[in-house]
């Protein structure tokens, strides 16, 4: 059964009400609407995984991975031999910095076509960019820290050495 019902005083609201044996389904239209024959189009966000990948989003992913774990190791040898832990920490903060210039592209690319490219990708060029910036932030102290030891080690060592 078809029921069409029109209240000309609600704003030319067309009701359409169909109705079966379990359910009923009632649609409600505009008759402007229906007139000009506008048709609203709704621009919802693609599938999870659908569309290309970003440019960069692994190599910024990996980077930051790479550099977060050098960083912790640098941090490790910080604490035990600590002019061994300048290397990883400079190494970590080259990769870091690698890490987020290479997202920046993709972080562009995704905010003017998110449709055009999958979320899953921008979630990997998001970790990237996090790992990325957490490692330079704890690379930079463990630096400047190791950095600090080994001038007050060599000024230990020079005011040894000089004295005998």
């Amino acid at each position: 059964m078809v029921l069409l019902l029109w209240e000309p005083n609600a704003d030319q609201i067309i009701e359409v009400a169909w109705c079966g044996i379990d359910a009923c389904i009632t649609m409600h239209f505009k008759k402007e609407n229906m007139e000009h024959n506008q048709v609203q189009n709704h621009s919802y966000p693609p599938p999870y995984g659908a569309g290309k990948e970003l440019p960069n989003a692994m190599l910024s992913m990996i980077m930051g991975i790479i550099s977060l774990v050098l960083t912790m190791f640098a941090g490790l040898c910080l604490l035990s031999v600590f002019f061994v832990a300048i290397f990883p920490a400079i190494i970590s903060f080259i990769l870091s910095i690698v890490g987020l210039v290479a997202g920046r592209r993709g972080h562009r690319l995704y905010k003017a076509y998110p449709q055009e490219y999958s979320r899953n990708s921008y979630n990997n060029l998001q970790l990237g960019k996090i790992t990325s910036i957490i490692s330079l932030v704890v690379s930079a102290f463990i630096l400047f820290f190791g950095l600090i030891f080994a001038g007050i080690f060599a000024a230990i060592l020079g005011i040894g050495l000089s004295g005998s």
